[in-house]
């Protein structure tokens, strides 16, 4: 038997040209399933950073809390007095007859005689000292 059948010549049906854009096109496909991974990953992390710096920043709101309410506490008008006296301080408690009262001074006529645009208090008194 002779073999004067010839197989069919095995013929390329794809070009060149197609194979590299099919190529071409399943990198970036890939590059950008790859780049969506990544920014997902990198968003995750940064939820996890932020949800971590809340939980601390609700613990620090708690600490200052507690020691806000421990600083009213511990500066109780009855407090203050006994921790004063168990320190050995020399205050005393104030008597309503020990207080002075001064009156006000008129600062209208004051203000007409001082050669300057705006003058304190302080300055109005010492030009009246000089002027007398």
């Amino acid at each position: 038997m002779s073999n004067n059948t010839r197989r069919p010549a095995y013929r390329n049906r794809l070009s060149v040209a197609s194979l590299t854009v099919a190529t071409l096109l399943c990198i970036t496909l890939a590059s950008a399933f790859i780049a969506f991974v990544v920014s997902r990953n990198r968003l995750a992390a940064l939820a996890d950073e932020q949800r971590r710096i809340e939980h601390q920043i609700a613990l620090f709101h708690q600490e200052i809390h507690a020691l806000e309410k421990r600083i009213d506490t511990s500066l109780n008008r009855d407090k203050v007095h006994e921790r004063l006296t168990a320190g050995g301080t020399f205050l005393k408690p104030i008597e309503p007859a020990s207080i002075i009262s001064l009156s006000r001074i008129d600062t209208s006529e004051a203000v007409a005689t001082t050669p300057s645009l705006n003058p304190t208090v302080a300055q109005t008194l010492v030009n009246d000292k000089t002027t007398r």
